[in-house]
């Protein structure tokens, strides 16, 4: 099963919604919730957190390939593809998404 980013840890739910009250443009915490909302299997939540640091941060990769992951386990695999192109075109030498659409891929 992909992941939206190996480098997260679990991150206190509340302080994040604090932080998000207090600045709903900070496009690092949206990215925050929505990797929050895939550990804890709240995809639709999570697809939602992705969009709005997508939203602030239209030149975020890591939001990008997080998005295409939440598709991908959505079943809405071309989608999914768009999503993790994107996030290849923003960088190229990032891998995530390049695994990530490898395995989208195979599911078509």
């Amino acid at each position: 099963m992909p992941c939206p980013s190996s480098d997260i840890s679990i991150i206190p739910l509340l302080r994040i919604k604090k932080a998000l009250e207090l600045d709903q443009d900070y496009a690092d915490e949206w990215n925050n919730l929505g990797r929050s909302s895939f550990i804890t299997y709240h995809h639709n939540e999570e697809l939602a957190a992705f969009e709005q640091a997508i939203t602030q941060d239209h030149s975020n990769a890591s939001s990008w390939n997080s998005r295409g992951v939440v598709l991908q386990i959505l079943k809405r695999d071309d989608e999914a593809i768009d999503a993790l192109n994107h996030a290849l075109a923003i960088d190229p030498e990032y891998q995530e998404p390049l695994i990530n659409k490898s395995s989208a891929l195979i599911v078509l």
